[in-house]
């Protein structure tokens, strides 16, 4: 369901760029692409509305006990419990979710000890405050030159990608602890940083 969000900022964000550039830029956005486009997101809206409308059905519950809000925010507060145990390099790599296991004996979770659902927060976890610091100062020279090349009226594809893996990220965990999806995230961040580097020797 976060995705759905994510997914409708970033067409916001493209409908917005493509409203800037005039046709005389971009000759292929004729009015006959834009009613085919049409066509074809109408047609896969209704084969999708099913899924989404079922997926939306349980939003209610996203605070209950178990539901899923209730989950990540368990977890993040026990994963911050963990932070504050080993405050400086945390407890190691990849290893929250053996911590969240064997660290809390007694508690009853609400939660599968697993990898926390948020990034800043399983960094801290696991690296500390120095890793989870680095990492931050490192995103936000990514995420600049998007913010950067916006307030100018251009969209910088590989930024925009970048801020979207970051944002997905505070949400599921498998963008931190899957090496092939944050492969993606360091190609498009350093494509971003690149591209902001030829731009300013130009």
């Amino acid at each position: 369901r976060i995705l759905y969000g994510v997914w409708v900022l970033c067409a916001l964000m493209l409908w917005r760029q493509w409203k800037r550039v005039s046709k005389e830029q971009q000759p292929m956005f004729t009015g006959r692409f834009i009613r085919r486009l049409g066509v074809v997101v109408v047609c896969l809206g209704v084969l999708l509305l099913p899924y989404v409308v079922v997926r939306l059905e349980s939003l209610s519950d996203v605070f209950a006990r178990y539901g899923t809000a209730t989950y990540r925010l368990e977890m993040m507060r026990y994963a911050g419990r963990l932070a504050l145990a080993a405050p400086i390099f945390g407890v190691g790599i990849n290893l929250s979710p053996y911590y969240l296991a064997t660290g809390f004996a007694g508690e009853r979770f609400v939660f599968d000890p697993t990898y926390p659902h948020n990034l800043i927060v399983q960094l801290l976890a696991e690296t500390g405050v120095v890793g989870a610091t680095l990492f931050i100062l490192f995103a936000a020279s990514v995420v600049r030159p998007f913010v950067l090349d916006w307030r100018r009226g251009i969209l910088n594809g590989f930024s925009l990608a970048a801020a979207l893996y970051l944002i997905s990220a505070l949400f599921y965990p498998i963008f931190l602890n899957h090496p092939e999806l944050s492969s993606y995230f360091f190609l498009y961040a350093g494509m971003a940083i690149f591209g902001m580097k030829e731009k300013n020797n130009a």
